[in-house]
């Protein structure tokens, strides 16, 4: 009888102890941490689980605060609405807080792709406006040089084409190696080298 408080106790912390998130089913109000890379790109947001490094099953939302050239630990809530949309997920991530913040300091070149990856839209996912190169509508692509300004200018030819032709959207493929702009590192990357195929 003495042991019986003990053992409620016990199965009462059972009882109420969190499921574990399960990345497979990820459950309507869980919670987990995520790791947030340093860059953006069209077709990867760069979002990690950060138990084990693996690319996140949801996507995450209410991060506007989010600057490229840092990395993020977070944690988030999965969210899935009454009514999911037509046009959208079933389910995704809200962030509920920023845990920690860190300003990558590597050098290394890498990939984002400059294309728009949207069972909605195709096409470009950069253009030109006051002769400046802007990405995704939000960051700016800083040529190299004139000769990859210049390649930039003849991807930007076949915008229209794109839009239009689904089949040359899907084969086409428009990607760039860049680093971030020191001048302007959370809005703007550096285009070291223009990677292109079947355009």
């Amino acid at each position: 009888m003495r042991y019986l408080p003990l053992l409620c106790l016990v199965f009462f912390s059972f009882g109420c102890s969190k499921e574990k998130f399960d990345r497979t089913d990820p459950k309507n109000g869980q919670t987990t941490e995520l790791f947030v890379d340093h860059f953006y790109s069209t077709d990867n947001s760069n979002i990690y689980l950060w138990s084990d490094k693996s690319s996140s099953p949801l996507s995450l939302t209410e991060f506007s605060e989010r600057e490229i050239g840092y990395t993020y630990k977070v944690k988030a809530k999965v969210y899935v609405p009454d009514v999911a949309p037509q046009d959208g997920p079933d389910k995704w991530f809200v962030l509920e807080q920023v845990l920690s913040k860190e300003k990558y300091t590597g050098k290394d070149p890498f990939e984002i792709s400059l294309q728009i990856h949207s069972i909605l839209a195709r096409g470009l996912a950069f253009r030109k406006l006051d002769g400046k190169f802007i990405y995704s509508g939000a960051y700016e692509l800083k040529p190299l040089n004139q000769e990859i300004a210049s390649q930039m200018d003849q991807i930007l030819s076949l915008a229209e084409k794109m839009q239009s032709n689904a089949d040359y959207s899907a084969k086409a493929r428009v990607r760039a190696l860049v680093t971030h702009d020191p001048e302007n590192p959370n809005k703007g990357y550096i285009v070291q080298q223009l990677l292109t195929a079947n355009l």
